[in-house]
């Protein structure tokens, strides 16, 4: 692109707000109505109080600032056209000699400087841009039940509770579960203690024997799983020539979207998660925090995917002498639950308490 054309542009995109329309390279007649029709580089035009408005702007792109016999030049055109010189604003890429800032000054056009171009100024300098998104996932760390009985013969009794027609109504997890999804803890990486809510009519059985349960907790990890997608921007910034204040700044990023797979960083503190992130030569663009729907707990996800339930039935040797099921090993369901997000999202085991209560509803 043309070096003139390139700052044109740019000046456009940067004033095309609701409301008014901007238009590159216009050509106005003189405001006598006959004779040579004049260049405008990029012309605003819009209301006020319901009275149209017109706003030119010259764009120049060269190696030297401006001098007075250019502002003198477009002061004349505008008068040409009829446009008042207050409705002007001249845009350098380079700036202005002090001869053209006091003539403009005096005329009461407003000058601008743009930043951002390449040394060459024939494009827009670009940087690099990185968009974050960070999925919160809680860890059980440990599980704490009280209740009369000093010790269990069997652990899994004590992680499941029972309605008054002695039946699984829901698990300690399930407790933690409903927890997360109510917003504890909160969406703060590292570990968490929690106070578990065991409704009254719940209840365990131990040894055979129905139990209250007098307390429950538990300690959860907060795990960030960051997805990190890389892209460029480019930034640009209208500075007034005698004040150096931003009169505009604009902002344009872009990141690659193509890829199917995107790798996953496991962050557990805030301090590490601030280390990765600010990058003073980058664009930031931190998407937030999103809570997962599904905490984790040993070797899989909590409640159990029917995908998950299914596979590990498959994996099921038999029953023992009390008639209950040998479950597979750890290692053996490990392999079975996928290592990508999505895995959070799949559906239910529809077995699970919290889908047979919905059904019932």
């Amino acid at each position: 692109m043309h070096k003139g054309k390139l700052v044109e542009q740019i000046v456009a995109d940067m004033h095309d707000v609701p409301g008014v329309k901007v238009a590159c390279n216009v050509f106005l007649p003189p405001k006598g109505g006959s004779g040579r029709k004049r260049e405008i580089d990029v012309l605003i035009t819009g209301e006020l109080a319901g009275y149209p408005v017109r706003i030119a702007i010259e764009c120049k792109n060269e190696r030297k600032p401006v001098g007075a016999p250019k502002m003198d030049g477009f002061i004349g055109k505008l008068d040409y056209v009829g446009i008042p010189p207050q409705h002007g604003i001249y845009v350098s890429a380079i700036g202005f000699t002090c001869g053209a800032l006091e003539r403009a000054k005096h005329d009461g056009v407003k000058t601008l400087i743009l930043k951002g171009l390449a040394e060459d100024r024939l494009t827009a300098s670009v940087g690099e841009a990185f968009q974050s998104i960070v999925y919160l996932l809680p860890e059980v760390v440990n599980m704490s039940i009280i209740n009369n009985v000093p010790q269990s013969a069997d652990p899994q009794e004590i992680l499941l509770f029972y309605n008054e027609q002695g039946e699984i109504c829901g698990t300690v997890p399930d407790l933690i579960w409903q927890k997360w999804l109510n917003g504890e803890p909160k969406s703060i990486l590292g570990e968490h203690e929690l106070s578990l809510d065991v409704p009254p009519n719940w209840h365990q059985i131990v040894n055979g024997k129905v139990e209250p349960t007098l307390s429950a907790s538990a300690k959860v990890r907060v795990l960030g799983l960051l997805i990190t997608l890389g892209g460029s921007f480019e930034q640009h910034q209208l500075v007034d020539a005698s004040s150096k204040r931003v009169e505009k700044f604009q902002v344009n990023a872009s990141f690659d979207i193509r890829k199917k797979v995107y790798p996953v960083t496991r962050i557990w503190t805030e301090d590490e998660f601030e280390g990765i992130i600010r990058r003073p030569e980058a664009l930031r663009v931190n998407i937030g925090r999103i809570r997962l729907p599904r905490i984790s707990i040993g070797y899989m996800y909590w409640p159990p995917s029917e995908r998950i339930v299914n596979a590990a039935a498959q994996l099921i040797k038999g029953f023992d002498k009390d008639k209950k099921p040998l479950l597979p090993k750890p290692a053996e369901l490990l392999k079975l639950e996928r290592t990508d997000l999505s895995a959070l999202w799949e559906p239910i085991w529809s077995g699970h308490p919290s889908i047979q209560k919905r059904n019932n509803h």
